[in-house]
């Protein structure tokens, strides 16, 4: 994914999430989640594939941890999902004074 956004640091997003939330052109696409793995500073995210290739215009959001949750679960994309968030924000996360 190439955005326009700028001031970023590398890898400032790594961990975090894309949810799509608007696409005119592909409407299927909306509400899929992905991990990013890695962002530029100039605004370029790695991230795994869509299920359904989102438009080039279409609108997400990102954010940290996935909130569309099963309310049993803390995400839609498993354990193994929420494993790579927590690696990759260890530094964000303490549990029982461990960090």
């Amino acid at each position: 994914i190439a955005t326009t956004l700028a001031g970023l640091t590398t890898d400032q997003y790594r961990g975090y999430c894309i949810r799509i939330v608007s696409d005119s052109t592909v409407p299927t696409a909306v509400g899929q989640c992905v991990v990013i793995a890695y962002n530029t500073s100039a605004g370029t995210f790695r991230t795994s594939a869509f299920s359904i290739t989102p438009d080039t215009n279409a609108v997400y959001q990102i954010f940290l941890g996935n909130q569309l949750g099963d309310s049993t679960h803390p995400s839609s994309y498993g354990y193994q999902g929420m494993a790579q968030v927590f690696i990759a924000n260890k530094s964000q996360f303490q549990i029982n004074g461990l960090v």
